[in-house]
């Protein structure tokens, strides 16, 4: 995986307070992914966006995929992306779009309690993704697909995830 770790501990070690960033996470056959167009925060909560999107592309590398990617639509306008401190980046409510490391509880209390940060971390090695129906904030893919993954594929392993943030330049001055 990662050289800088696949928990999401690690993730927004690296990722919070970078700026905007750009997720893509490698399958067997597919780069699959998506822009979260506001910073990280670990704040266990989300923002409303309608600039967020996510792409798919066939391919296992960067230089395979490149000639296939396709902009996943979103519909309906304003929806949510997640910042959850014990999991990776989240694209959609329920079912989401594309969540890579989602948490291993609840997030914000519910049955389990307190959240508590180290615990129950979600690995970024695993990925979900819904498309299209039952409530998704994105369209299907340009292949009528309703999942990134290929049709009917709601789970996958992860072989690897690279992230890209975009430190705001004014910041550095």
């Amino acid at each position: 995986m990662s050289v800088d770790g696949d928990s999401a501990s690690a993730f927004h070690k690296r990722c919070d307070n970078a700026g905007p960033t750009l997720v893509a996470a490698f399958t067997n056959d597919r780069v699959v992914g998506g822009w979260f167009p506001t910073e990280f925060l670990s704040s266990d909560d989300y923002k409303e966006s309608d600039s967020d999107f996510l792409f798919v592309a066939q391919g296992n590398t960067f230089a395979r995929a490149a000639d296939t990617v396709a902009i996943v639509e979103k519909t309906g306008g304003v929806g949510p992306v997640f910042d959850y401190a014990r999991g990776g980046p989240q694209w959609g409510a329920t079912p989401p779009g594309l969540v890579i490391g989602p948490p291993l509880s609840p997030v914000s209390g519910g049955i389990t309690g307190l959240d508590a940060e180290d615990t129950a971390l979600g690995t970024l090695r695993t990925a979900k993704s819904t498309l299209g129906k039952n409530g998704s904030q994105y369209a299907y893919t340009s292949n009528n697909e309703d999942s990134l993954f290929g049709d009917g594929v709601r789970e996958v392993q992860l072989s690897d995830v690279v992230v890209f943030c975009a430190i705001d330049l004014y910041l550095l001055y």
